[in-house]
């Protein structure tokens, strides 16, 4: 019991404050000169160039995701498999790495169907 609660909205707000002025500086200061710049800086700016960054270390790790697949690529192509397990997990890992098949996952959600007549029956049967 000897914890304190945070449970107040003036802490907490307080708190996240901080919390946000220290991620802006922390993300911004070495882009736009220091602390004091950022500190004065309007927040829909600050914010803004928030996004930009961000949007960059995304480009970014995309980016290394695809030096990441060529680069073994390359290396089992130097090297090839000699039996067909050898083959067959060379080519999970692969296909596990693929950077093209981690964006189609994203821009394709599987639709889902409910059957609520099956879901009431299965009810029905509970009770």
């Amino acid at each position: 019991m000897g914890r304190e609660s945070y449970s107040s909205d003036s802490k907490s707000s307080e708190l996240s404050g901080y919390e946000l002025e220290d991620a802006l500086v922390y993300k911004l200061a070495h882009k736009l000169g220091g602390r004091s710049e950022i500190i004065d800086m309007p927040l829909e700016e600050a914010l803004a160039y928030l996004i930009i960054i961000i949007e960059q270390e995304e480009q970014q790790a995309e980016a290394k995701k695809w030096d990441l697949y060529m680069n073994h690529l390359s290396r089992i192509n130097a090297n090839p498999a000699q039996d067909k397990d050898d083959v067959k997990r060379q080519n999970q890992f692969i296909e596990g790495i693929d950077p093209m098949k981690e964006n189609k996952a994203l821009e394709m959600p599987k639709e889902l169907e409910w059957n609520f007549e099956q879901l009431e029956q299965l009810k029905a049967l509970q009770t």
